[in-house]
């Protein structure tokens, strides 16, 4: 048994260097699961945010499609006919005015500064680019059904999006002025519905 000492003095120093090793390596191994644990936690909130954003899409979209048709149709429905009687208002409605602003922001073309009648300041008047540029454009109908929607300018959107707030633009008010015009209307609100 004393010759057996020695040996047990050296296999308990080794036994208690390799236990400060498993200490250590337990150590990192529990600090490493805390990481994994935070990881997984932000992963679980990640994906719980993804699928608030998936089920807000979807009912975005759910609205968006359906008012996008719509408004396809009644672009289909109108005629050359229809668009000449818009353009043919010496003093259009102020429905037809107002649709064919939002018109001329969507595609892009400025206005000209007039003075108000009523008032006499300068103001933003669309009419007249309406008359001789979006209306006259014989493709008028087409180039409105082949807009890229997915592409608009944000300042775009921003204008536009802020004009289908007021409330003598919606296609219901419009009508009572232009039933062309309101198809027009219907189109602008499907388009920036579709953005939002």
């Amino acid at each position: 048994m004393r010759e057996l000492q020695p040996k047990l003095k050296i296999a308990q120093k080794e036994t208690d260097a390799k236990l400060i090793v498993v200490n250590k390596s337990e150590k990192e191994a529990v600090a490493k699961e805390k990481i994994v644990q935070g990881i997984v936690i932000e992963c679980n909130k990640t994906k719980a945010s993804a699928a608030t954003m998936k089920a807000d899409c979807e009912a975005m979209l759910a609205v968006a499609i359906p008012a996008l048709k719509s408004a396809e149709k009644a672009l289909k429905s109108l005629k050359k006919s229809d668009i000449q009687e818009i353009k043919a208002f010496k003093l259009p409605p102020k429905g037809v005015v107002v649709t064919m602003e939002a018109v001329c922001m969507m595609l892009g073309q400025a206005g000209t500064k007039v003075k108000d009648k009523e008032t006499g300041k300068k103001v933003m008047d669309f009419w007249e680019v309406s008359k001789k540029k979006v209306l006259a454009n014989p493709k008028f109908l087409e180039d409105l059904l082949a807009y890229d929607r997915d592409n608009i300018d944000p300042e775009i959107v921003e204008k536009v999006t802020l004009f289908c707030t007021r409330d003598d633009f919606t296609p219901a008010k419009v009508k009572k002025a232009s039933v062309a015009a309101a198809g027009l209307c219907q189109w602008v609100h499907a388009m920036m519905c579709v953005q939002n």
